[in-house]
């Protein structure tokens, strides 16, 4: 029986709601049993033979590089790991006798079965491993939803300043997020299965920096009795966690390169986005961090210019965690979502006054 203890905070004041400040949301989960949370986890499984004759190889060790997490084929050259967490692996398989085979960028969908199956090589003496890159299949056929995955690659490289957006790309969609038809709210966002909605407006009720982002699953039909509290669909996020390998990434982005003269359709917007993770104790405990601070003037900013100073509109988010290791099939978390967000609203009827506009 797994166990699962999950506390959620919102934080605010009746004065606060009315004038629509918005709500920080600390999300704290103290423990979980790997697969216990709902669309977080995945099954990789295949088969192993020998690339000249095609019969099984018994022994293989099987491990997703970067994780604690393998195990060993049986007699009929089948392997299967149980409650991979969702996002993309480098997956080794190796044995003694045969070249040592690394497949790259295995994508692991929640709540699916990723079939990877394998031909080795004959080796009599020790070979480089043999790289090669999975692809995903056109048809999944264990998938009875109409769902769409986005892997975090895919996140980072689409034209988008938030990973909410994704869901405006899919089929089905509005870009103001409803889905096939229904209301904002008819949508639950989960992040890594725990419920993340706005109470009051409905529709997610913090954004988090892209590069937090492992993968996004979209459904939007035939839902699982799993996702509960909708009408229209589910958007699952998972985020990605600290690794052995420590690393440091930095985004800038502007929107006014070009002088004013040349190119004044803009809102002198800048993002800065930090993000950092790696061991505090290796293969044991890991962190992981990512926060953006956007600046902007919007898109107003030419009446706003001759009364507010730069920045008109701030805003600071952020995604954190920390992941203990128990075993290869269960972890402690800690994670947290934060966001605060200060600016002034335009009013086309308030242009000549408009320092008279309170800030939100």
């Amino acid at each position: 029986m797994n166990s699962v203890a999950i506390w959620s905070v919102h934080s605010f004041s009746e004065n606060a709601l009315r004038r629509c400040l918005p709500a920080v949301v600390l999300m704290l989960v103290l423990f979980s049993n790997a697969g216990a949370m709902r669309g977080i986890t995945g099954i990789l499984e295949g088969r192993i033979v020998d690339k000249t004759s095609g019969q099984p190889i018994v022994g293989v060790n099987i491990v997703l590089l970067g994780s604690p997490m393998g195990t060993v084929s049986n007699t009929e050259g089948s392997y299967r790991i149980t409650n991979v967490r969702g996002g993309e692996y480098n997956v080794r398989f190796s044995i003694i006798g045969y070249k040592t085979l690394v497949v790259k960028q295995v994508v692991i969908s929640p709540d699916l079965r990723t079939k990877l199956d394998v031909e080795l090589e004959v080796g009599a003496v020790e070979f480089a491993p043999v790289e090669i890159t999975a692809r995903q299949p056109l048809i999944q056929k264990d998938l009875a939803a109409t769902a769409f995955s986005v892997g975090g690659d895919k996140v980072d490289k689409l034209p988008i300043s938030t990973f909410s957006e994704v869901l405006t790309l899919q089929p089905g969609t509005t870009l103001e997020g409803n889905v096939r038809g229904g209301t904002i709210s008819g949508t639950v966002y989960l992040v890594d299965g725990i419920p993340v909605q706005d109470v009051v407006g409905g529709g997610l009720g913090t954004d988090m920096p892209k590069s937090s982002v492992s993968g996004v699953t979209i459904l939007t039909g035939g839902l699982d009795a799993e996702y509960g509290n909708t009408q229209s669909g589910a958007v699952n996020v998972i985020t990605k966690s600290g690794r052995n390998e420590s690393s440091i990434d930095l985004r800038v982005e502007r929107d006014d390169w070009l002088p004013e003269y040349i190119d004044k359709e803009v809102n002198h917007a800048m993002e800065f986005e930090l993000s950092a993770n790696g061991p505090m104790v290796e293969n044991t405990l890991y962190y992981f961090s990512a926060n953006v601070l956007t600046l902007s003037d919007t898109r107003w900013w030419q009446d706003f210019k001759n009364v507010f100073p730069f920045p008109v509109s701030k805003q600071f988010k952020g995604f954190s965690k920390l992941d203990y290791v128990v075993s290869s099939t269960s972890r402690w978390s800690l994670q947290g979502i934060y966001s605060l967000e200060r600016w002034h609203d335009y009013q086309f009827s308030w242009r000549y006054d408009l320092n008279g506009l309170p800030q939100r």
